[in-house]
């Protein structure tokens, strides 16, 4: 698919309500699991890291619901984009009334930068109460070195535990991952990836279920996944208004494909291209600024193009 060519749209960097210098902090809380009713003895726990990071705010929530993803962090060390690095306990965000993915970004060698939206994370804020009535972003610039030297404290904080009581997993995200850090190695080094491959095409529009493809084929996932930055998921927003799935459109919906996107006003496809374009050059543009990113194309498939 070609997008139609225009003059460039791509907005100026948005300021962030805050940019603090931060670091890694945590508590790990073990939760003991009895084998049989009227045991005395835990047969196993389950561990998880509540956040207390260093950074001038308070980021654990209300109700210790709010922890660390250790998956998460690990990745993002290695790789710019979009992370739940606050989760829920249970593995489901929206659970914890977490609703807005941990944008990183790895702008220098020696730095990761976390871009965190206010009002999504507004309970993991809930205690900086002057913060979450505004609406933007919290820049959080981490020092590279400390980040992973931290990260690997975790994972032998990991190992320690389970060393003392063997560990039914590492909430949130387990699937296997406790199999996986029981053997991880500490003296591995944090190897750099793109976000892409080499080469890749990544496209946007609205093509029945579809709104992204890479090298033609779609993509398996929601895109913000893909965005190291606060502002491109701002821009992602700003262009998804404009359509709805058949399923959430009560008028003549019988007559709609449930799950494909809709233009909810013939008369606004010129704004929603605008939306579109800009979308795709700010993407764009984020990536580049990440170090070891390769060459990676973004565009925009117009709603007008045949």
């Amino acid at each position: 698919m070609e997008g139609m060519k225009r003059d460039s749209i791509a907005e100026s960097p948005i300021t962030p309500l805050l940019a603090l210098p931060a670091r890694l902090g945590w508590e790990l809380v073990s939760t003991p699991i009895f084998g049989s009713a009227g045991s005395n003895q835990p047969s196993a726990q389950n561990i998880r890291f509540l956040p207390a990071l260093d950074c001038g705010l308070y980021l654990a929530g209300e109700y210790q619901d709010i922890v660390l993803d250790l998956a998460a962090l690990l990745e993002s060390a290695r790789k710019p984009g979009g992370y739940f690095l606050l989760n829920c306990e249970c593995g489901y965000p929206d659970d914890a009334d977490i609703h807005e993915l941990i944008f990183v970004q790895h702008p220098t060698p020696d730095s990761i930068v976390w871009e965190l939206d206010v009002q999504g994370l507004r309970s993991a804020l809930s205690k900086e109460t002057w913060l979450t009535h505004q609406n933007g972003y919290v820049r959080l610039i981490f020092e590279r070195k400390q980040y992973e030297t931290d990260l690997r404290r975790m994972v032998l904080e990991v190992k320690q535990a389970h060393a003392s009581l063997e560990l039914n997993e590492v909430a949130p995200n387990d699937y296997g991952f406790t199999e996986f850090i029981l053997t991880f190695d500490q003296d591995e080094p944090f190897v750099a990836e793109p976000i892409l491959p080499p080469g890749s095409h990544l496209e946007f529009g609205f093509e029945g279920s579809e709104l992204c493809w890479i090298n033609g084929n779609r993509w398996d996932g929601w895109p913000t996944r893909l965005f190291p930055c606060w502002q491109v998921n701002q821009a992602f927003k700003a262009w998804v208004r404009f359509v709805q799935r058949g399923f959430a459109i009560k008028d003549g919906a019988q007559s709609l494909e449930t799950n494909h996107f809709y233009l909810l006003d013939e008369n606004s496809r010129a704004a929603c291209d605008m939306a579109g374009y800009a979308l795709a050059e700010q993407l764009q543009a984020c990536i580049a600024r990440n170090v070891n990113q390769p060459e990676i194309v973004v565009s925009y498939q117009g709603v007008n193009a045949g």
